[in-house]
């Protein structure tokens, strides 16, 4: 959706599909990602504790059900605005419903999902490694792998700031519409298994 009003329909229409209870008022903060160590979700909890009243925080993905459940104990116990809804078909409806996109992983090669927000004008915030670090420079935030105040901050700017984030959703747009698509990644590793089979 291109404005706040649009945004706040889908974002309501969602967060009532997802069994979610919150203030369809507060902006959304989303999160697409597994649900495994290498995520660092409780880094995540952590920093939207902090930001508790702010913002209704959204968590898309499945994965480890224990990790889950501790999540969910975590956010609980210190009174985190996170929401773990598990899979989603919808995830390009819930980038648009999305003020900003948050993904604290500890390493990444290059996150899909992290181009999919880049396309969707969602502001993006990550931690600075692998390959995000190149995907969203000069675009998105980067901040320090399990650096629960600086994730805080980071988003806590994007949130108070309408100005920031259509400046960082329109930079975004632009650098997704040169990055490859699914298509374009996938003739490239046909290419290079094609000249190792050729090689061989």
């Amino acid at each position: 959706p291109a404005d706040a009003a649009e945004r706040r329909v889908e974002r309501v229409r969602l967060l009532r599909a997802a069994g979610v209870v919150a203030d369809a008022d507060l902006p959304l903060v989303l999160t697409v990602s597994r649900v495994a160590p290498q995520k660092d979700l409780p880094v995540l909890v952590d920093a939207a504790a902090r930001l508790s009243g702010r913002c209704s925080w959204v968590v898309v993905g499945s994965g480890d059900t224990s990790l889950t459940v501790q999540l969910r104990d975590r956010a609980a116990a210190a009174g985190a605005p996170v929401h773990l809804v598990g899979r989603s078909d919808v995830v390009e409806q819930w980038l648009r419903a999305a003020e900003v996109f948050v993904l604290p992983s500890r390493w990444e090669a290059r996150a899909l999902v992290v181009q999919e927000a880049m396309a969707a004008g969602t502001p993006v915030v990550t931690t600075d490694v692998g390959g995000l670090r190149d995907l969203v420079a000069g675009v998105g935030t980067t901040v320090p792998p399990g650096d629960v105040a600086a994730l805080a901050e980071a988003t806590r700017e994007l949130l108070a700031d309408p100005g920031l984030r259509t400046a960082g959703s329109r930079r975004a747009r632009e650098a997704a519409a040169h990055l490859p698509d699914v298509e374009d990644m996938t003739r490239e590793w046909r290419g290079w298994y094609a000249e190792l089979v050729s090689m061989t």
